[in-house]
């Protein structure tokens, strides 16, 4: 009965054992989970690639600016460098470039920025430094009272930065055209706010050749006083030019005493000419009679001549020079069109002789000047006619009072102040014009304050405009006629480039809000190098620490088994121990 009682309770310790290690087992199996995601030692663990660097691949293709030129982020790219080691080249814009000033001159640094990252690379804002004269006008050699012609004048013009460009038009003489003196004349010009000379030469005009022109009187009778009326001499001067002179003519070698044939001098200066007169005897007077008789017809370039005849001799009584007809010109032909390169030329032709006459027509020109006031460019391609002229008023201090206001209207209503009307015009020899497509207007106004200006004309916005050294720049079609110029100040923060929310749509300066490449789905936000090496290191971590937990598992298992395993063998030996030796 005892022996059965031992027995039964060491197969009842041993069912309590195993139950106890079933729980444990369990137990140790619930202590360290496995996690859905656990990945195990075959899997291959994929490490998200992530934007380590940008570079410049190509600077943008304009690298040399004038003042006041705006930026452009054409041809700029970028390298992007991630951290795998790839490498892709991206078009840059200028949303993502910032620092660029062209205010002043000097190199200047733009900042790129792109999904928190950065770069940079310089630019040049150029200034003028002075001009020179590169070729001297075609004329160069004057006669007193003539006028300076700048046709071929070609100026350098150098600048701070970049190479030098030349000048073909644009520029201003700085005396007057006239030439009133002979000598050695320095001439000199200004282009945009510098000076150059060159010097012409101008002669005295003086008579090379002197032709007579008879009186009209050539026979006389015995005893008549001479007459010297309708003498002249033709008289071609060093200039290409000629006159017909009757003043200042002095005469020698008549004689009315004897009848015959008497030669007369005329003089006139240092140049004399001789012609003949009749002198015949006194026994009548003639007396001119009948219709005049013309003997020789004028020309274009010729005097005529007509007699009549005395009535009692049949001698010539009266003589007549007939005038010179003189040219009549044709219509002006164009044989050559002028263009911005190259000068033209027109001509016509005497309807009576055919002689021709030609001018040259002035090349044309895309950009017209009114002083310092300001200018107009054209553009697409389109020239102003010759004759063209630019007339710039500033009318604002006249303006009647309803104007004004209307004026001040339309600018108050989009928060800006009034500051000038200036009144735009365009003629071609003396009668206006309108010239075609989208002009480029420069003009001078008396305030020029940093901040926003805007066009207006006929009461309604025309155009948002820019101002730089007291001029207001801005483009439109049909620029001519009366402007409005509005200035409203720039708030703290912004610059004078800002738009208003009604003119364009904001653009935000924030970086991508994802990543470019395979794994764009996955980042929602740019990372910096500092948190792309955290991430690396937590996920690093993560593997390790999961190795960690297995290896642990693993080690407890097996000593849970050992200990199981032993005790099955210990309550095994204490069962037959008390089966067969009780």
């Amino acid at each position: 009965m005892k022996k059965h009682r031992s027995s039964t309770l060491t197969t009842a310790a041993f069912c309590g054992l195993a139950a106890f290690v079933a729980v444990l087992l369990a137990a140790l199996c619930g202590i360290l989970p496995t996690a859905a995601t656990d990945t195990t030692p075959e899997d291959p663990i994929t490490v998200p690639k992530t934007l380590r660097k940008i570079e410049i691949s190509s600077a943008p293709d304009k690298k040399i600016y004038d003042i006041g030129d705006a930026f452009s982020a054409a041809g700029l790219r970028l390298r992007l460098i991630y951290s795998d080691g790839s490498a892709e080249i991206k078009s840059g814009d200028a949303s993502m470039c910032s620092g660029f000033d062209s205010s002043s001159a000097g190199e200047k640094t733009v900042k790129v920025t792109y999904r928190g990252f950065t770069t940079e690379f310089t630019v040049s804002v150029r200034k003028m430094t002075g001009i020179s004269v590169k070729s001297k006008p075609n004329k160069s050699v004057y006669f007193v009272g003539e006028d300076i012609d700048l046709r071929g004048l070609e100026l350098t013009a150098t600048y701070s930065a970049g190479p030098a460009v030349t000048v073909y038009e644009g520029y201003e003489l700085r005396r007057e055209t006239h030439l009133g003196t002979a000598g050695e004349i320095t001439v000199t010009v200004r282009y945009m706010g510098f000076d150059t000379t060159f010097t012409v030469t101008v002669k005295e005009v003086q008579p090379e050749s002197a032709e007579l022109v008879a009186p009209s009187k050539t026979v006389y009778a015995v005893g008549d006083k001479f007459d010297g009326t309708g003498a002249a001499f033709r008289v071609k001067y060093n200039d290409g030019s000629s006159k017909t002179v009757t003043e200042g003519i002095t005469f020698s070698g008549f004689s009315s005493d004897t009848e015959g044939e008497k030669t007369v001098t005329a003089k006139w200066g240092s140049f004399t000419g001789t012609f003949k007169v009749t002198v015949k005897a006194a026994s009548h007077k003639c007396v001119a009679g009948g219709d005049r008789v013309i003997l020789k017809q004028p020309t274009c370039t010729e005097y005529g001549q007509a007699v009549r005849y005395c009535r009692i001799c049949g001698a010539v009584a009266e003589t007549a020079r007939l005038d010179m007809t003189g040219h009549t010109f044709g219509e002006w032909r164009i044989t050559k069109a002028a263009t911005a390169t190259a000068d033209g030329e027109r001509t016509r032709a005497c309807t009576v002789c055919g002689k021709t006459e030609t001018e040259t027509l002035p090349r044309l020109t895309s950009i017209l000047f009114d002083g310092d006031r300001g200018s107009a460019a054209a553009s697409g391609g389109y020239s102003f006619p010759n004759g063209s002229a630019l007339g710039i008023k500033d009318v604002t201090s006249s303006l009647g009072a309803d104007e004004r206001k209307k004026l001040e209207d339309a600018a108050k209503a989009d928060g800006m102040t009034l500051v000038a009307v200036i009144d735009v015009a365009f003629t071609q020899n003396g009668k206006s014009f309108s010239p075609e497509g989208t002009l480029t207007l420069v003009l001078k106004i008396q305030s020029g304050s940093a901040g926003k200006y805007r066009i207006y004309k006929s009461g309604a916005r025309l155009a948002d405009a820019t101002c730089a050294d007291g001029y207001v720049t801005f483009a439109a079609s049909g620029a001519f006629g009366r402007f409005a110029v509005a200035f409203a100040a720039v708030p703290d923060g912004t610059t004078a480039h800002d738009s208003t929310a009604s003119d364009t749509t904001p653009t935000t300066s924030a970086p991508d809000a994802a990543p470019e490449g395979p794994d764009s789905t996955s980042e929602l936000t740019p990372a910096s190098p500092e948190s792309s090496d955290a991430s690396a290191e937590t996920t690093k971590e993560g593997i390790n620490g999961e190795a960690l937990q297995k290896t642990i598992k693993t080690v407890l298992i097996v000593v849970v088994a050992i200990v199981v395993i032993g005790a099955m063998f210990y309550l095994l030996y204490i069962y037959l121990k008390n089966k067969y030796m009780l």
